[in-house]
C-alpha cells in the first residue's frame, strides 16, 4: 500500500469536455453529411503531475454513436479509473474494453488514448516504439467525399499537394456519379493509390 500511495503513474484526476470544430467544409459520406466535428476530449492527470490527453470522435451516421453518449460514458468511468496506476497500461486498457464493450468506440477511443499519452509522457518514450519502432514515419490516405467530378478533382489536387499519395474517395450513393469521380481523380496522376469506401451504401 505505502509502495502503490508513491507511485507517480497513479491517475489523480479525470476530466471530459466537448471537442466542437466547424469543418472547412461538408464532409459526406453515403449515410449522412456532417457540417461540424462533435468530438470530445479527455484529460488525464498523473500523480507526478503528467498530462496524457485522448480524443474520441464519435459519427453518429456511421454507427450510431453521439458525443452526448460518448460523454455521459466517460463521465460513468471517471471513479474506475481515479486510483488506477498508467504504469499497468496493458490489464487497464483490457478492462476497460470489456466495462465499455463493442459499441463505445469513442469513449473507448478517447480513454485509452489518454491512458497511454500518460504512460508514454512519463516512460518518455513515443509511442511509435511500443508499437513497433520499424520506422520513423507513417503513411495515411486522405478521404475526398461525395460532391461532383469537378470538386472530386480539385479536392484530391490539393491532397495531392500535401505530398499525399494515397486517396480514400468515398462512394455509394450515385453508381454513376461515383465512377465519373473516380475517374476524375484517377486521370490526374498514376503514381496514386486510390481506395474506395461505400459505408455500405451500395445494394
Amino acid at each position: 500500500k505505502i509502495g502503490r500511495m508513491r507511485d507517480p503513474s497513479i491517475i489523480a484526476s479525470l476530466s471530459v469536455s466537448p471537442l466542437n470544430v466547424e469543418m472547412n467544409e461538408p464532409f459526406e459520406i453515403a449515410t449522412g453529411t456532417k457540417t461540424e466535428v462533435e468530438n470530445v476530449l479527455v484529460r488525464l492527470t498523473l500523480r507526478d503531475g503528467t498530462v496524457g490527453y485522448g480524443e474520441g470522435a464519435p459519427m453518429h451516421m456511421f454507427n450510431g454513436d453521439t458525443q452526448h453518449a460518448t460523454l455521459k460514458e466517460i463521465g460513468r468511468q471517471k471513479n474506475f479509473l481515479i486510483g488506477k496506476s498508467v504504469g499497468r497500461f496493458r490489464p487497464l486498457l483490457e478492462e476497460l474494453d470489456e466495462r465499455l464493450g463493442p459499441k463505445l468506440g469513442a469513449a473507448k477511443a478517447a480513454l485509452s488514448m489518454a491512458v497511454l499519452d500518460a504512460w508514454s509522457k512519463q516512460a518518455r518514450m513515443p509511442l511509435r516504439l511500443l508499437f513497433g519502432g520499424a520506422q520513423a514515419k507513417g503513411h495515411t490516405d486522405v478521404t475526398v467525399t461525395l460532391g461532383t467530378p469537378v470538386q472530386a478533382k480539385e479536392a484530391a489536387k490539393k491532397i495531392m499537394v500535401l505530398g499525399v499519395r494515397v486517396i480514400k474517395i468515398k462512394v455509394g450513393k450515385d453508381v454513376e456519379e461515383d465512377v465519373e469521380r473516380i475517374a476524375a481523380i484517377s486521370g490526374l496522376s498514376r503514381r496514386l493509390r486510390l481506395l474506395l469506401d461505400a459505408n455500405c451504401g451500395y445494394t
